[in-house]
């Protein structure tokens, strides 16, 4: 069976439509060249994986979890990223236009200055590449939690990623240097909150289900490694019964041969004690 291929997904506006908070240049390489990157490993991934399954390559299709999980995960996460964001001044900027999330985040923070604060926290606290998330925990409408995930681990179902922040720092150096709090301070005016409020109330719409992929895949794999480790496991017992078989008989063989060496070695000890009474009875002879 062919592995599933995944393509770039195009992104919602032009290259240039988030400026001045994310440069042009910046969009086409991270878009273009970084996520283009993951989707093409990936692909690489699962094509070997399949390979792998077909042969019962046990070994193969675990060293392969990690670049599905890391690869796939990039392509789950900027394919989130892509649609949470929004050229600014437009009327998705504006949380007022979400409000069944404007009233979970005050309801939890108390207010909306509060959550942006330890958002922007969470981000720069975040040590490495990684990402930053608001997650609605267990499902739509659960309560809001503000996680980070290290490198491209994505967020796993059943939580929901109301929206992401990319802290990798191909999505910003190019243009803020080491300055990443001026990143983090502009990501806010380019936030698509009305793609975020329906995130919140009716989960992550996609055919593929991004959001639980990884997660599916590596239990999709060990299932075939599973299966895999069972054959192998039934053959290896299959040949161990005939090495034991084998083996036993050897042994009873060796055990057979060494009975008749003692038989022999008896019989020889007897006809030496006659011969050597034959000798004494002939010394007394007159």
């Amino acid at each position: 069976m062919a592995s599933q291929t995944h393509t770039l997904p195009p992104l919602p506006y032009a290259y240039d439509a988030l400026e001045p908070i994310i440069s042009k240049q910046i969009m086409e390489l991270h878009h273009q060249k970084h996520h283009q990157t993951y989707i093409t490993n990936l692909n690489a991934a699962l094509a070997a994986q399949t390979t792998a399954t077909a042969s019962n390559d046990v070994p193969t299709l675990i060293s392969l979890q990690q670049k599905i999980r890391f690869h796939g995960g990039g392509h789950i996460n900027h394919s989130l990223f892509w649609k949470n964001l929004t050229p600014p001044g437009t009327p998705g900027n504006d949380l007022g236009g979400a409000p069944a999330l404007r009233e979970a985040i005050i309801s939890r923070w108390g207010s909306q200055e509060a959550f942006v604060k330890a958002f922007g926290a969470e981000l720069l606290g975040l040590q490495g590449s990684g990402w930053g998330w608001l997650v609605s925990k267990g499902g739509p409408k659960g309560r809001l939690e503000i996680v980070t995930t290290k490198d491209q681990d994505p967020v796993n179902a059943p939580d929901v990623p109301v929206f992401g922040v990319d802290m990798w720092e191909h999505a910003y150096y190019l243009q803020y240097l080491n300055n990443k709090a001026g990143y983090v301070e502009g990501i806010w005016k380019i936030i698509n909150w009305a793609e975020a409020e329906k995130r919140y109330t009716a989960g992550v719409e996609n055919p593929l289900k991004l959001t639980c992929f990884t997660h599916s895949m590596r239990i999709s794999t060990f299932r075939h490694a599973l299966s895999a480790w069972y054959v192998s496991i039934s053959s290896v017992r299959k040949i161990a019964l005939v090495l034991w078989v084998v083996a036993s008989e050897s042994r009873k063989k060796r055990e057979y041969d060494d009975i008749e060496a003692i038989d022999d070695d008896d019989a020889k000890d007897d006809t030496d004690a006659g011969d050597e009474d034959n000798d004494v009875s002939g010394m007394f002879e007159l």
